[in-house]
């Protein structure tokens, strides 16, 4: 689903019956152990019962996300900055972003917005969906685990040329490419 890996699970054989509409083989899996399949295989969704009247949507932790728009009018100041991420963050981030196939490109930045600076991981995506958005958010989370970063870190989703030729002319920007 635009890059975000979804598992499907069902709570007993008749929704699964009634999901698939035939007869299908299926493996039982206590709570504890899809939960811990899940995050061994980086599923970010888990669908319960999909379809039906008792259908549930699980998904990562996302309290430490939020969400801005800059608005036309806003003065913004973008270049190079002078601490950016260190390399070994950057492998991190890399090898995250090469199993989300709605990446296309990401580029480092710093962005000075409303008088904070800020270090920006913009991203131009295959697809703009919200599924590609939280996929690529999902990504950075896993990669930044256990790191710590000393700066502010937001993330900018590309929708516009003339943000892309912009973020694409900041020297040193480029990260990654699919």
């Amino acid at each position: 689903m635009d890059g975000l890996k979804v598992l499907g699970a069902f709570t007993d054989e008749n929704a699964l019956l009634s999901w698939a509409k035939k007869p299908t083989q299926y493996t039982a899996l206590s709570s504890k152990d899809v939960l811990k399949l899940c995050e061994e295989n980086l599923i970010e969704r888990i669908v319960i019962n999909s379809d039906l009247p008792t259908m549930f949507v699980l998904e990562r932790n996302r309290e430490n996300i939020k969400t801005d728009t800059i608005k036309e009018e806003t003065t913004v100041q973008i270049g190079t900055p002078n601490r950016p991420l260190d390399n070994k963050v950057i492998s991190k981030l890399i090898d995250q972003f090469k199993r989300i196939d709605t990446i296309q490109e990401v580029y480092q930045y710093g962005q000075t917005r409303n008088d904070e600076f800020s270090l920006v991981l913009g991203f131009k995506l295959s697809t703009n969906s919200d599924n590609a958005k939280t996929a690529t958010i999902n990504a950075v989370q896993t990669a930044l685990q256990g790191e710590s970063i000393d700066q502010l870190l937001d993330l900018f989703f590309i929708e516009d040329e003339s943000w892309y030729r912009t973020i694409t002319n900041v020297e040193n920007s480029f990260v990654y490419r699919k």
